[in-house]
């Protein structure tokens, strides 16, 4: 009997997610204002993409449990990644749980 070849096992390359990123900064927006929550939010996507492109942040709006209405944060942030600041963002995700999101800035 002859030897039997052995084939190489092709890796494929792995799936980059957000889900389990360490982030390079936080920005927590409870107990501010959603104008304020908006500008924060600007100031910190724009200024860590000049200074670190493709970087990972996190950015805890909260849930809304305390809120008379649907949660404010959540919705307008999301709003504004995918709207006025797609340009700087990669990607984004809301994090397990649904207080925060994950977001990539572009490289």
């Amino acid at each position: 009997m002859g030897k039997r070849r052995r084939h190489p096992v092709v890796q494929p390359d792995p799936v980059r997610t957000l889900h389990g990123s360490n982030p390079e900064a936080t920005l927590d927006l409870h107990n501010l204002t959603a104008s304020q929550g908006e500008r924060r939010v600007r100031d910190l996507v724009q200024s860590w993409r000049r200074r670190r492109p493709g970087t990972v942040l996190r950015i805890i709006t909260g849930k809304g449990r305390r809120s008379e209405a649907a949660p404010v944060h959540l919705e307008r942030i999301r709003e504004l990644l995918s709207g006025a600041l797609r340009g700087d963002v990669e990607e984004f995700v809301l994090e397990a749980g649904g207080g925060s999101y994950l977001v990539r800035l572009r490289g």
